[in-house]
């Protein structure tokens, strides 16, 4: 396997895992196999990565093509987990890199996966506190 795929499936975990800013380059070249300066060699920061895992979550596991989302959705709780601790976490940075992507329904589309994950959310906003109509009304605005 490519030293850059190796790289970005390893920040792929650690990012699900710890979200942005608790994850590290060190942990995440240990899992690759290569030395820290190979990370900022094929993609300069951290926040490349951020950015190319967040693209790759919202075209493809949001992606209407079955095919695909039979692949992410084996996780799906990973995924939902992530965001909802990133919008609380990163959200400016998550936010922007929402905004990067060439889609304008990213409000419609959280809210529709949200819904539809009721009973796996239940259990998470349990733990958090939270509710389904906190969520609903305080999704970010996302620039067009």
């Amino acid at each position: 396997m490519e030293t850059s795929k190796r790289i970005y499936l390893a920040a792929r975990r650690e990012f699900l895992m710890y979200g942005y800013h608790a994850s590290s380059l060190n942990r995440i070249a240990g899992e690759a196999g290569v030395l820290k300066p190979s990370i900022h060699y094929y993609f300069r920061t951290k926040k490349i990565l951020y950015e190319a895992f967040v693209t790759e979550l919202v075209t493809e596991f949001f992606d209407k093509n079955d095919e695909m989302q039979s692949f992410y959705y084996h996780r799906k709780s990973d995924y939902v987990w992530f965001l909802l601790t990133e919008m609380h976490n990163n959200r400016p940075m998550l936010l922007e890199m929402l905004n990067k992507i060439d889609r304008k329904e990213w409000k419609t589309i959280l809210i529709e996966f949200f819904l539809a994950e009721h009973q796996s959310l239940t259990m998470i906003f349990k733990i958090t506190g939270q509710s389904l109509f906190s969520l609903n009304t305080k999704l970010p605005v996302l620039s067009e």
